[in-house]
């Protein structure tokens, strides 16, 4: 996949967010390597901020008014690769949300990418799953669960 086509798919990532390298795998549907060989080339570019951790893993977060530029840019496409993220995490749907593990990613942003594939049912689903909000609460504590409530909320508004 083209650099540019790379760097598109970063709008589904939310502002000020940092994101893990396996995410990005996910989203770009590339190797590790593709990825570090990405971020180096990105962060060259002052596009993103790379970390590698203590415990060997790798995050980035994208500059804010790069990403700013994505969201408005790449907004006709975003739904798509909100779903591509969010098959890449479920294994193609074949593993329940509920069931996907944490990454330091995924459970804190997962109303996010579900809003903005389109996916309000499995929004729903996850907010009524007693087991799922134990486990966003200790993710993301109640701001967390607050704020996929009121993602849900707010969209089921705007559909009707």
């Amino acid at each position: 996949m083209p650099a540019n086509c790379r760097v598109a798919r970063l709008a589904v990532i939310p502002a000020q967010t940092p994101v893990p390298a396996s995410l990005l795998c996910l989203l770009w549907q590339c190797t590790e390597a593709e990825v570090a060989t990405t971020l180096s080339a990105l962060a060259a570019k002052a596009l993103l901020n790379v970390a590698k951790l203590p415990d060997g893993r790798v995050w980035c977060l994208p500059q804010q008014d790069q990403l700013a530029a994505l969201h408005a840019s790449c907004r006709d496409r975003a739904p798509r690769d909100h779903a591509r993220l969010l098959d890449g995490y479920t294994s193609g749907g074949l593993l329940p949300l509920a069931a996907v593990g944490d990454d330091g990613y995924f459970v804190q942003n997962v109303g996010h990418h579900l809003v903005g594939a389109g996916r309000l049912d499995q929004l729903r689903g996850l907010l009524l799953d007693p087991g799922w909000l134990v486990v966003k609460l200790g993710a993301a504590g109640v701001a967390g669960v607050v704020a996929d409530f009121r993602r849900w909320v707010l969209d089921v508004c705007l559909v009707w």
